[in-house]
């Protein structure tokens, strides 16, 4: 269901950036990108993701300042 989903999104500029739950945190998956493609439909778990939600709170701003495509990107929630 979710690679039809996929498909279908990547050809609309406003539904290409959907908002992934992970761990807690909201994150925008790029579908443009193979990253962002397998954070939409398989999710995504590990370690420093979980770590995450213990530290950031609500309206706290984290910046993944990675050299190439954020994992982290987004900002914490309630």
């Amino acid at each position: 269901m979710k690679i039809g989903a996929s498909l279908v999104r990547r050809r609309s500029p406003s539904l290409s950036r959907p908002v992934v739950k992970i761990e807690g945190a909201r994150v925008r998956a790029d579908l443009h990108t193979p990253l962002g493609l397998s954070l939409y439909r398989y999710g995504f778990c590990s370690p420093e993701v979980r770590l995450l939600p213990r530290l950031l709170r609500p309206g706290d701003n984290f910046i993944d300042g990675g050299a190439n495509i954020g994992v982290f990107s987004g900002t914490s929630t309630p």
